[in-house]
This record gives C-alpha cells, structure tokens and sequence, in this order.
C-alpha cells in the first residue's frame, strides 16, 4: 500500500483541526451556560419553617389580636411560610396559644398558631409540628 500524498493528507488534518477547535469551543460553551443556570444558593439550604392550615377557615390580620383588621382568609390545607412567633401566649376560643407572623401569596399578616400545623425545612409530609418546627418559629 503507497502511502499518502500531503495534497491527500491536508485536508483530513484540517477537518480534524476544526472538528477538534468546536469541540472544546462546544465545552467552554457549556461551562459557561452551567454557571450561569446555578443558582446562588442551594434550595436545601432554605431556613423556611411552613405551616399547614388544620381549621376550615382562619384568618390573616394586620396584627397579632383578634380586634385587628382582617387581611385574608386562608382555608384547610393551605400552606405559608411563618415568619415570626409572638413573644407571649394568648387564649383565643378557649385555646392557648402563639401568634404567628406568616406570609401567603404576597399577604403578610397574623394567624393564631394553634391552627397551623408547623412543619420544619426538610421534613417528611405526616412529620408536621417537631420540637424544631416550634422551636425555629420563637423569636
């Protein structure tokens, strides 16, 4: 077998040459469209205590006491974030309890905790309302 002329040679070493130039262009690509869609912090990183509503209706006011300004109305297995826990306890119906500052589709208001079931960040469904859900929600 005759070996290759250079004329035949040519242009196989440039189909290489420019096959091998996009792929690693092709890998700086892609490295540098991984970067950009990582986002900042990770997701399980998240500090967010959540609350289930265990009542019919419950209500959302303006300020931890049931004289205050209704916000909105939540119903049965609606979820929010809780922000905050009153500092001190208060009997509304009967029950004894904590406010809780909560935040639910852009509404920020009060609910009295007792009708929330708090689950704390990374907990299983079923497993609402641990010792560290409650502790979390204190101020």
């Amino acid at each position: 077998m005759a070996p290759e002329s250079p004329a035949r040679r040519a242009p196989h070493a440039a189909l290489a040459a420019l096959l091998l130039a996009a792929g690693a262009l092709g890998c700086q690509q892609r490295q540098a469209e991984a970067q950009l869609l990582l986002p900042p912090t990770s997701v399980a990183a998240t500090n967010e205590i959540r609350g289930v509503v265990t009542s019919d209706s419950l209500r959302v006011r303006a300020q931890p006491s049931v004289r205050s300004e209704v916000l909105a109305y939540l119903r049965r297995g609606e979820v929010v974030e809780v922000l905050q826990r009153s500092e001190q306890q208060e009997r509304v119906d009967g029950t004894l309890g904590h406010w809780l500052e909560v935040s639910y589709q852009g509404v920020r208001g009060w609910t009295f905790g007792p009708h929330l079931e708090l689950a704390a960040p990374g907990a299983a469904p079923g497993a609402a309302n641990p010792p560290a859900a409650r502790d979390a929600a204190a101020p």
